[in-house]
């Protein structure tokens, strides 16, 4: 044991050791027990170089000890504990490119290649100098990146064809290389003279055709993707040669290039457009039929890049017709995109194609209407002006069709769109239409109303001037029974029509309103 003592303390073999906090230097002993002088006064006890030796590895134990969660160090008097080995000594610490470097050596060979995959071949160059352990399995991928970075400067469309050949040389037990490389050519063509590129274009078609169906996929889409580099002279061909090869895919892998197909069609030139848009319907109108709804409604998104009159009015047709062969559940999506484009027909014929929208949304399931309805609704404003209040009509009486209505929770939505149209609609109708949709709120549940005051609130300034003051007033009162957080939507609607009323009713109508949110 160790005991305190003036003197210099004796050592022992025993494996415990008492550790007195007093003999820390500064500290005085609490206790007479030899450290004390004469009297009860304390004496300050200068450690020996033995004793700090003692108390160092003392404290560095009880580290130990209490990052083990084990004990506590005593605050106060003399206690025993316990010896407790060191730790053995920890291993040098590595580098983090050496952490890097040991932790890929880990990693199984189909990770590597996912990894790989993912990186594109500039990076694998960079990889594989990182690691010299993976030159064996990466030897493909660095000799063709180094091909493809020989291309990247301006190129000629020799190296272009000679990146091939080596690509056809080196890579024919690695095939999933391929799309990476020929996505990297593709990019590339546009700096080749105009009377090569199409050349070079189809040589990297015909390489993708020669992929496995699984990999053709991934090559035509980046082929697809930079056509837009090619003169105008060039695209179609271009397009043509894509969209054969898409004939030879999987009808389950076609989806993908089709779509990227889609957003190309702008960039063709006018007069085929409108042929490139029929053969890309027809072609998703063979996908499975799960497949079909999201590229129809790409394809919807298009009509307006198409030739005016009745170029898009065929397009509108084509999608309709395509859009009622799908599931009934599954029809919503295109729906919405072809009322988008209502616009884009020509002024004639929107009220026609209106009517065959609405016919379509009201086939709908219910649950799936309300959100397509109120897109409609909003297109009224596209309608010609004399012929704009008997689709506000159709579209009013959607919503509380006694067989075919919509359940009391999803009029809302509906009620506000139409509500937002009325500015829309001859002066002499206006305030008959603002009627109708006041008197449907009172149906709604109360937490929805507020979507819909607030609406009508903003067509105030749109009513004949002597209606605006007691069209507010009515207004005012239906906020008041509402909820407070949904009354506040409403008071603002109101408060920023008061610059419309007459001067002289101003200040009463802000009085109002004032009065209401005091009531809050």
């Amino acid at each position: 044991m160790f005991t305190s003592s003036p003197s210099k303390p004796s050592t022992s073999t025993s494996s415990t050791a008492a550790v007195p906090e007093h003999s820390i230097p500064g500290e005085t002993s609490p206790i007479g027990d030899g450290l004390s002088g004469a009297g009860n006064d304390p004496i300050v006890m200068a450690p020996s170089p033995q004793q700090e030796s003692l108390r160092d590895e003392s404290s560095r134990k009880w580290a130990i000890r209490e990052l083990a969660g084990n004990v506590s160090r005593p605050t106060g008097g003399e206690e025993c504990i316990e010896m407790v080995p060191l730790p053995r000594p920890l291993a040098p610490l590595q580098s983090p490119l050496e952490s890097l470097q040991s932790s890929l050596e880990d990693l199984p060979d189909e990770m590597i290649h996912a990894i790989v995959a993912y990186c594109g071949l500039e990076d694998v160059i960079n990889l594989n100098l990182a690691n010299q352990s993976w030159s064996t399995m990466l030897a493909d991928y660095v000799k063709v990146g180094n091909a493809i970075r020989n291309v990247e400067r301006i190129p000629t469309l020799a190296e272009i064809n000679e990146a091939l050949i080596a690509l056809n040389g080196s890579l024919k037990s690695r095939p999933d290389i391929k799309p990476m490389a020929l996505t990297a050519l593709a990019r590339q063509i546009w700096q080749l003279p105009e009377e090569h590129q199409l050349v070079a274009f189809h040589a990297l078609v015909d390489a993708a055709n020669e992929l496995p169906v699984e990999q053709c996929s991934v090559a035509l889409t980046a082929l697809a993707e930079p056509r837009w580099y090619l003169s105008w002279d060039h695209r179609h061909a271009a397009f043509d040669a894509v969209f054969n090869a898409v004939k030879g895919l999987l009808v389950g892998q076609r989806s993908v290039v089709l779509k990227k197909l889609a957003f190309s069609i702008e960039f063709l030139a006018d007069e085929h457009r409108p042929a490139a848009f029929h053969a890309l319907v027809d072609a998703v109108n063979e996908l499975p039929v799960e497949q079909r709804s999201v590229e129809l409604a790409h394809l919807a998104g298009k009509i307006e890049m198409l030739p005016e009159g009745d170029h898009r009015q065929a397009a509108f047709d084509a999608l309709v017709d395509a859009a009622n062969e799908l599931l009934v559940e599954q029809r919503s999506v295109v729906l919405a995109a072809l009322i988008r484009q209502v616009w884009f027909l020509p002024e004639v014929r929107r009220q026609a194609a209106f009517n065959v929208l609405l016919n379509a949304v009201n086939r709908l399931p219910v649950e799936q209407r309300s959100v397509v309805l109120a897109d409609l609704a909003r297109r009224i404003c596209v309608l010609p002006e004399a012929d704009r209040r008997a689709p506000f009509d159709a579209v009013f009486n959607a919503v509380f069709n006694t067989a075919n209505g919509l359940p009391v929770e999803q009029r809302s939505v509906v009620l506000a769109a139409l509500a937002t149209q009325i500015c829309f609609l001859v002066e002499i109708d206006r305030q008959a239409a603002f009627g109708a949709v006041f008197l449907a709120v009172k149906g709604l549940l109360v937490e929805q109303r507020s979507v819909v005051l607030a609406a009508l609130a903003d067509q105030i300034r749109f009513l004949p001037e002597t209606h605006r003051q007691v069209t507010s007033n009515v207004l005012l009162n239906a906020a008041k029974g509402l909820p407070v957080e949904q009354r506040s939507v409403v008071l603002a609607a109101l408060t920023g029509q008061i610059r419309w009323l007459r001067e002289a009713q101003r200040q009463a109508a802000r009085a109002a309103i004032d009065a209401v949110i005091g009531l809050d």
